[in-house]
């Protein structure tokens, strides 16, 4: 994930939280709007870390050195 992406998130949470802050939102709205975000936060986290070669390989490494142990 970018740091645009994440600072999307971290824009989009400020935003959430002052909009409670000023009565706009139920705190009931922020918690289900925030449960979302963070939900599509992981997401992408995870997609990244699915996506991501190196972890692949050291799950690889991991899977080898695991079955010398054997």
């Amino acid at each position: 994930m970018s740091c645009k992406m994440m600072l999307r998130f971290r824009e989009d949470k400020i935003r959430r939280l002052e909009s409670q802050v000023v009565g706009s939102i139920t705190a009931d709205q922020f918690l289900q709007e925030d449960n979302k975000a963070l939900s599509d936060e992981i997401q992408l986290l995870q997609g990244k870390i699915d996506q991501n070669p190196e972890v692949t390989r050291f799950a690889k490494e991991n899977i080898r050195l695991q079955e010398q142990l054997r």
